[in-house]
C-alpha cells in the first residue's frame, strides 16, 4: 500500500504531540532537565510504536493499548522484553512516567487525532523508512517550557541536528551505495558489512533487503553479516528493532546487540575495533575486516565539538580544523577495516574534494586504493547548507584506472539519478586521471578540468598540470610585486554598525561588485584595526570572498574591510592596479577559478585566500619608451571604438592587434589598453551612467584581450 507524505506528516504530528505530553510530566519538577525528559519521552514513543508494528506484522503478540491501564501496557512491554530481548522493548526507562501521561500519550499516538484512529492495517503497511524518518523529525525538535495545555512546546530547531551532525540519508542514495558496494560482493562467502555511524540503520536495512532479494538467508545475514555502531542509544535501539523486524522476529536479538552497538567509534572510552567486533578480526575469519564499509558519517567540525561529545574531535581542537567524517575515514584506513578487494562508500560533504584538511585522506585513497566513481550532488539534503559527494573506493590500487566523476548540480539531473543511477553515472561521467589528482598540491580531484581546459592548464602550469606549479609568462599573484594579499579584519558587526569613527569601513563581501564598491556609510575606530594601516591605503583591489567567481573592485578611498573581503595591495612602479583588476574580473579567470577552486563546493562556494594568492597572472615585460607606448595604446583604443560602433562580436580586430603586439614584445601596449578598458568599466558603472550597452561592449573587449593574453581562442570558450 502506497503511503502519502501527508500521511507521514500527520503521523509525525501525532508522535510529537505524544512526546510533548510525556515530556511535560517528566519535567514538571523545575529542576529536571527538559532535554533529558524529552529524550526519555521519545524512547517511550518508539517502544510503543515498535510493539504495535511488530504485533501488526506477526512478529510478536501485543494486546491493543489504546485506553488500557498503564500498568497493563507496562507489563506487556516487560513481557515482550523477556520474550524477545529486543532492547527497544525494555521498560526500565519508564518507571518515572506518570500513568495518566502515558495513557494520554498512547491515545494521542494511536487514538483519535484529527477525527482518525489508527488500526492494525495502518501499522502492518507502514514503511520501515517512516520509523527512521519519524526519529529524524523528532530529533529536529527542541523542547521548551510553555504556557500550553501540555506545558511543553516542541519547536523546529535545525541547530539540534547541526550540532549532532546527523542528517538522515535519502533512500535513493542508500540504494545506490548498497548496490555499488554490496551488489558487487554478493557472491562472497560470509559477507560482512559495517556502518560505523549507523543511526537508525538505513544502510544496514537496505543491505539486508538486497541480500535477501538475491537469495541469501535473512536471519543469517542479520546475525552474522551486519555490523554497526552509533553514539545515540535511541538510534541504536531503533536499528536493532528494524533489523529484527525485517527477519520477522526470527533473528536472535542477542546477536544483534553484539554487532549493533552504542559506542563512539572514534576512540570514546577506549573503543577498539578489534574488541568491539572480534568476529570480523578473528584469526579464523575467511577475511579479516569488513567486505564493505558504508554509511553517512556526521559532518561536525572540531571547533563545534562540545565537552563530553566525540572524544576524538575534542582532541583535534588544538591541532587545527578537522571534521568528524574525516576522522571516520582515517579510522577506516588506519585500522584496515576494509578487507583487500572490499569497498568503501560513504556520503560525504563536497569540500572533501579539495579542502586542505582532507588532503592526506584523499592522497591515501588515490595512492593505495582505486576510486572508481565520484557522484557530486546538490540538493540531496533539503534545508542543509551542504552538497555531497559519494565516492566508491575499492581496496586495491590501480592508478591507471581513471575516476569517473558525475556532477548533479540541477534538480533535473538529480531526478534522473534517482530514477536510473547506473545509467546516469555511465552517461554523464567524465574521466579524471588519478595521477592528475596526485600531482596537485593537496591531491585535489579537479574533475572540472576537461577538454580544452586541459590545454589551458598545461600552458599555464606545465605538462603535469599541477596548480602548485607555474610556467612563464605566467606567475602566481603573490609573486607579481604585491605588498600584501590579505583577509580583512576579524571584527564584529557591532564594531562596524556606527556612522562615527576614524576610518570608513565596508560592511562585508556584499559591498563588493564587479568594478564597483557600495559604501554603506559605516566607520570604525582605529583601535579595532589589527592589520597594518598602510595595507588599507588606496589604491588597492578588494574582492568578495564568498562567491563562485571573482568579483573585484578598485578601492581608491582606502576603506577598512572585514574578513569577508580580500585585499591585494600592489607595490608601486609595477603593473597598474587596473590591469590586474581587468584580469581578475575577466570571464577567463572567473572560469579558471571555478574549475580550479570554487566549483567543488556547490553550496555557499567561496574563494580561499590561498586560491587568490595562487591565481595565475599574465606577466608583462616593459620595453617601450613613453612615446611609443602612447602611440600604440591610441591605436588600440581607436580600434576598440571602431569595433564597438560596428558591434563586432568578440572584437576580432582588437584581438588580432593584441596577438601582433605580443609577438613583437610590445607588452606595454597590451597593458595600457587593458588599463584604459578597466578604467572605462569602472566609470561606466557609476550611478549616473545610462549607457548600459557600452558597459557590455567594454566587458567583451576586456574578455577578448585577456583571452589572447592567456593564449585562448575566445570562440572555444
Amino acid at each position: 500500500m502506497k503511503r502519502s507524505l501527508d500521511e507521514f506528516d500527520e503521523f509525525c504530528a501525532r508522535a510529537a504531540r505524544a512526546a510533548a505530553i510525556i515530556t511535560s510530566g517528566l519535567a514538571a519538577d523545575n529542576s529536571a532537565d527538559i532535554y533529558t525528559s524529552y529524550r526519555c519521552s521519545v524512547r517511550f514513543i518508539f517502544s510503543i510504536l515498535a510493539a504495535i508494528v511488530a504485533d501488526a506484522r506477526g512478529a510478536v503478540a501485543f494486546s491493543p493499548v489504546t485506553g488500557s491501564h498503564w500498568d497493563l501496557v507496562h507489563r506487556e512491554l516487560r513481557d515482550l522484553w523477556h520474550k524477545t530481548r529486543v532492547s527497544l522493548f525494555s521498560p526500565n526507562e519508564y518507571s518515572s512516567i506518570h500513568a495518566d501521561d502515558a495513557r494520554r500519550a498512547v491515545n494521542t499516538l494511536l487514538g483519535n487525532y484529527d477525527n482518525r484512529s489508527l488500526d492494525a492495517v495502518y501499522f502492518e503497511s507502514m514503511p520501515n523508512s517512516w520509523i527512521g524518518g519519524l526519529y529524524e523529525r523528532l530529533l529536529g525538535l527542541k523542547p521548551r517550557r510553555a504556557d500550553t495545555p501540555d506545558g511543553v512546546e516542541l519547536r523546529k530547531d535545525a541547530g539540534v541536528r547541526r550540532r549532532s551532525g546527523s542528517f538522515f540519508t535519502p533512500a535513493y542514495l542508500v540504494d545506490y551505495i548498497v548496490t555499488e558496494s554490496v551488489g558487487r560482493l554478493k557472491a562472497c562467502e560470509q559477507l560482512r558489512v559495517l556502518d560505523p555511524s549507523m543511526g537508525t540503520g538505513d544502510f544496514l536495512l537496505r543491505t539486508l533487503a538486497y541480500l535477501s532479494s538475491v537469495g541469501a538467508d535473512a536471519v543469517d545475514v542479520a546475525a552474522n553479516g551486519l555490523f554497526g555502531c552509533d553514539v545515540d542509544p535511541i538510534a541504536v535501539d531503533i536499528a536493532r528493532f528494524l533489523i529484527w523486524l525485517e527477519t520477522g522476529g526470527k533473528v536472535d536479538a542477542g546477536e544483534l546487540e553484539r554487532h549493533l552497538i552504542c559506542a563512539d567509534a572514534l576512540g570514546g572510552r577506549g573503543f577498539l575495533w578489534y574488541d568491539a567486533f572480534s568476529d570480523a578480526f578473528s584469526l579464523f575469519a575467511v577475511r579479516r575486516g569488513f567486505d564493505a564499509v558504508i554509511g553517512n558519517p556526521p559532518y561536525i567540525a572540531a571547533k563545534n565539538a562540545r565537552k563530553g561529545d566525540y572524544a576524538a574531535l575534542e582532541s583535534q581542537k588544538s591541532k587545527g580544523q578537522s571534521d568528524y567524517y574525516l576522522l571516520f575515514l582515517e579510522n577506516v584506513l588506519d585500522h584496515g577495516l576494509v578487507s583487500p578487494g572490499g569497498v568503501l562508500a560513504m556520503v560525504l560533504p563536497d569540500p572533501f574534494l579539495v579542502r586542505a584538511n582532507a588532503a592526506e585522506v584523499r592522497r591515501r585513497l588515490l595512492k593505495e586504493w582505486t576510486i572508481e566513481t565520484i557522484v557530486h550532488i546538490a540538493g540531496a539534503f533539503p534545508g542543509t547548507q551542504v552538497a555531497n559527494v559519494v565516492p566508491i573506493c575499492i581496496n586495491h590500487s590501480l592508478q591507471s584506472t581513471p575516476i569517473s566523476a558525475v556532477r548533479l548540480d540541477r534538480a533535473s539531473l538529480r531526478r534522473r539519478f534517482q530514477i536510473d543511477p547506473m545509467n546516469t553515472v555511465a552517461k554523464l561521467g567524465c574521466k579524471v586521471s588519478t595521477n592528475f589528482a596526485l600531482v596537485q598540491p593537496k591531491a585535489e580531484v579537479l574533475y572540472l578540468v576537461q577538454g580544452e581546459w586541459k590545454e589551458v592548464f598545461e600552458r599555464i602550469h606545465g605538462a603535469d598540470m599541477s596548480i602548485g606549479s607555474i610556467r612563464p609568462p605566467f606567475a602566481f599573484l603573490k609573486d607579481i610585486g604585491v605588498e600584501a594579499v590579505f583577509r580583512g579584519e576579524e571584527i564584529g558587526k557591532r564594531a562596524i554598525s556606527s556612522s562615527e569613527g576614524d576610518r570608513p569601513i565596508l560592511l562585508g563581501g556584499e559591498s563588493i561588485h564587479r568594478y564597483t564598491i557600495r559604501y554603506e556609510g559605516r566607520r570604525v575606530r582605529l583601535d579595532s584595526v589589527e592589520k597594518p594601516l598602510h595595507w588599507y591605503s588606496a589604491p588597492k583591489i578588494v574582492l568578495q570572498k564568498s562567491s563562485a567567481k571573482i568579483n573585484a573592485a578598485l578601492d581608491d578611498v582606502g576603506y577598512i574591510v572585514p574578513q569577508s573581503v580580500y585585499c591585494v595591495k600592489l607595490k608601486p612602479n609595477g603593473i597598474h592596479p587596473l590591469y590586474l583588476l581587468a584580469l581578475l574580473n575577466s570571464r577567463f579567470l572567473s572560469d579558471y577559478t571555478f574549475r580550479a577552486f570554487t566549483g567543488y563546493k556547490m553550496v555557499q562556494p567561496q574563494i580561499e585566500l590561498e586560491d587568490l594568492r595562487g591565481m595565475p597572472i599574465r606577466t608583462l615585460t616593459f620595453t617601450l619608451d613613453a612615446k611609443d607606448r602612447e602611440t600604440l595604446a591610441a591605436e588600440g583604443k581607436k580600434l576598440f571604438e571602431h569595433e564597438s560602433e560596428q558591434a563586432a562580436e568578440g572584437f576580432p580586430l582588437l584581438s588580432a592587434l593584441v596577438d601582433e603586439w605580443l609577438a613583437s614584445n610590445y607588452d606595454d601596449a597590451v597593458h595600457d589598453v587593458l588599463v584604459f578598458l578597466a578604467g572605462e568599466a569602472v566609470k561606466l558603472r557609476s550611478p549616473e551612467n545610462a549607457d548600459k550597452s557600452r558597459v557590455l561592449r567594454v566587458d567583451d573587449a576586456i574578455d577578448a584581450v585577456v583571452y589572447r593574453l592567456y593564449g585562448v581562442t575566445p570562440k572555444s570558450h
